[in-house]
């Protein structure tokens, strides 16, 4: 079968699959920032750990009450910097589903086509086989009554 030229068909799976590659770059940018909101949460939330375990010793070793309200007004503001992170991290999780829909919506819509493409080929193929076997059975026939015209001649 001859190449045939690029359809309006092939042109819409083309530019689908180019809305899918951006659709997968955003996607991927998505998910770094999440992982990089994760990563700043997990570093203030061990911080936290971390200065609480401090605060801990100190009052053991006995701390006077202005360093003790420092540490709590510390302890405050990496509170509110981990609240704030969390709202960040949510954020991105959102971004992520968003994305995420909307690159599973371009593939489907990607291979919709490539399905529709596919059925239309199939169909003019299966038309191509019936017009060769016309040709053929109209070649036999002529055949045939070409030779049954030489024996009635003889």
């Amino acid at each position: 079968m001859p190449a045939q030229p690029p359809t309006v068909m092939h042109t819409l799976v083309d530019l689908a699959a180019k809305e899918c590659k951006r659709a997968a770059e955003k996607l991927s940018e998505a998910n770094q920032l999440l992982k990089d909101g994760q990563k700043n949460l997990t570093m203030l939330m061990d911080y936290r750990r971390d200065y609480t375990q401090q605060l801990s010793q100190h009052l053991q070793a006995g701390v006077f009450t202005e360093s003790y309200q420092n540490f709590q007004g510390f302890l405050q503001k990496l509170d509110q910097a981990i609240s704030g992170q969390e709202k960040v991290v949510e954020s991105c999780k959102q971004k992520v589903e968003v994305q995420l829909k909307h690159w599973q919506a371009c593939e489907r819509k990607k291979l919709s086509y490539g399905v529709i493409i596919n059925h239309a080929e199939a169909r003019a193929h299966l038309v191509q086989l019936k017009k060769d076997q016309k040709l053929m059975d109209e070649h036999a026939l002529r055949q045939s009554m070409k030779n049954m015209n030489k024996v009635q001649s003889r």
